[in-house]
């Protein structure tokens, strides 16, 4: 039932790493059931269950591979580079990438602490590249909620990169 909804997140997801990573939507897929069957409930309370421990195995999968495609390409350094969100979206997902081992995830955490709603928007928006309505669907939630904790998480997001540069 949720397979092609998880299809059109991973292109999405894919679609913005350039195809740099060789992988396919199908292969990501396969991925995120083989993590989530090991460690699945008895039974999901809801849709937006689902897709949360589904998104959170898909950027788990994404980064690591990323991790290990970059530390055999280029011997495991890491440049610091930073992130701008302009427009609703990250500037380049690549970069995205890179922060993500200098913070990005830690900050979207520190978000849950604040706003679960916010933060949750922010994996679907940032992650899966999903529009408002497509998030709000999956959500459960009005798209006008969307909106208002998109723009929350971006500008929370923004300033606790901006921190971290800082320091």
């Amino acid at each position: 039932m949720v397979y092609e909804d998880l299809r059109v997140m991973a292109r999405n997801s894919l679609r913005r790493g350039a195809g740099e990573n060789g992988l396919e939507p199908t292969e990501v897929v396969h991925e995120i059931f083989l993590r989530i069957s090991g460690s699945a409930p008895a039974s999901w309370d809801s849709r937006r269950h689902f897709f949360g421990a589904a998104i959170r195995s898909m950027e788990q999968f994404l980064i690591d591979r990323s991790r290990g495609l970059k530390a055999q390409k280029r011997g495991g350094g890491k440049i610091p580079i930073s992130l701008s969100i302009l427009a609703g979206e990250l500037a380049d997902y690549d970069r995205a990438k890179e922060v993500a081992s200098r913070g990005l995830i830690g900050a979207i955490d520190a978000l849950y602490k604040i706003d679960v709603n916010a933060a949750e928007t922010a994996r679907f928006r940032w992650f899966m590249g999903l529009n408002n309505e497509q998030t709000a669907s999956i959500l459960e939630i009005p798209v006008s909620r969307v909106r208002r904790d998109w723009t929350f998480a971006k500008a929370f997001l923004q300033r606790r990169l901006a921190e971290a540069d800082d320091s």
